[in-house]
């Protein structure tokens, strides 16, 4: 029996089902000192970047984007965006907040306004939440929201005036021209 024993325990331990028991090893743990310079600022990562407008902005913005520029290419519809921003930053204008510039009304007579935005007095077309103009400019007025476009918001910094190319207002005359994108001429 002792033989049958030790040649089981033989085999137990070269086949590898029997261990012996492995001492505790204590480790301490290890700290690593990292130097930051002490004019380093992290760069904020461009995703977590926080909107500066409230949804309702946005939604007037993108609205505006829209009516305005929906057919025209992306430097187009920012740069309607640009005018509009930029007006909410003049005190000409009259309002501080985007929904009050895109539906400011100017006095030009006794009891007659104009829009200054031409969507916003007339008849305008049903907004289709799925129409592809409509998801382009819902999407680059939530990204200038969030300051992407510098190099076409930087272009664009002094924008205040556009029309279509198809009208030539009285007003240009008095106006810098800073340049042509799809149907409108942009003005400082």
């Amino acid at each position: 029996m002792k033989i049958k024993n030790f040649s089981l325990l033989l085999i137990l331990i070269l086949g590898g089902c029997v261990t012996a028991p492995v001492p505790k090893v204590i480790e301490s743990p290890v700290y690593y000192e990292v130097n930051v310079p002490q004019d380093y600022v992290r760069p904020p990562h461009p995703i977590l970047k926080t909107p500066i407008y409230s949804t309702t902005e946005i939604d007037c913005l993108a609205r505006n984007i829209f009516y305005e520029a929906g057919a025209e290419p992306l430097e187009g519809k920012v740069a309607v965006a640009a005018v509009t921003i930029n007006r909410t930053k003049d005190d000409r204008y009259g309002s501080k907040t985007i929904c009050g510039i895109v539906h400011a009304r100017t006095l030009i007579g006794k009891g007659q306004y104009i829009c200054q935005f031409s969507w916003t007095c007339g008849t305008k077309s049903i907004l289709k939440k799925n129409d592809p103009r409509w998801i382009a400019s819902k999407e680059v007025a939530e990204n200038l929201a969030r300051g992407d476009y510098n190099e076409y918001t930087y272009k664009y910094r002094r924008a205040l005036n556009f029309h279509a190319i198809a009208v030539k207002p009285s007003w240009i005359r008095t106006k810098r021209s800073i340049g042509r994108v799809g149907g409108h001429i942009f003005y400082e």
